[in-house]
């Protein structure tokens, strides 16, 4: 309503209000697509009793499918967060292993085992990195299989 429209100080203003409630209603939607994918990997794996093989093959196309939707909200989230006046555009400096765990951490992925061979610092714009990081856990997952390795070989420019 106009009302509604007064209280902001400017049109930027109201961008930003209106990033954050989608934000919100993101973050929502996230956390119940990791719930129903926490429950449905739980069923998979027999935590409520044994399953046939036909609802264990219905139950891995489901948790794909979120997957998939997980990592569309995670690009969103990084698309809309790109822009926040609160974080900055600007290329910084990373731990990469640091970054890298706490991306993992985030991740809609489960990895058995990351290492980072030494430490690393990159300049990079944190955003773009997430993403970047998502993106290839997503092809792995897609195109290769559950013990799919990803190597990572970074060039000083």
């Amino acid at each position: 309503t106009d009302a509604d429209l007064n209280q902001f100080q400017s049109k930027g203003d109201l961008l930003y209000a209106k990033r954050d409630k989608i934000l919100s209603s993101i973050h929502d939607f996230k956390g119940h697509l990791q719930g129903s994918n926490r429950l449905l990997r739980q069923t998979l794996e027999g935590e409520f009793g044994k399953i046939e093989l036909p609802l264990a093959q219905l139950l891995e196309k489901l948790i794909r499918g979120n997957d998939s939707v997980l990592l569309l909200v995670q690009n969103l989230i990084g698309l809309l967060c790109f822009d926040s006046p609160d974080s900055s555009n600007e290329m910084q400096v990373l731990n990469l292993s640091a970054f890298l765990n706490s991306v993992l951490k985030h991740s809609v992925y489960r990895v058995d085992d990351c290492d980072i061979l030494e430490e690393l610092y990159v300049l990079a714009h944190p955003p773009s990195m997430q993403s970047l990081f998502f993106n290839l856990l997503d092809n792995a997952r897609k195109f290769g299989g559950k013990q799919t390795r990803i190597q990572v070989e970074l060039l000083q420019d």
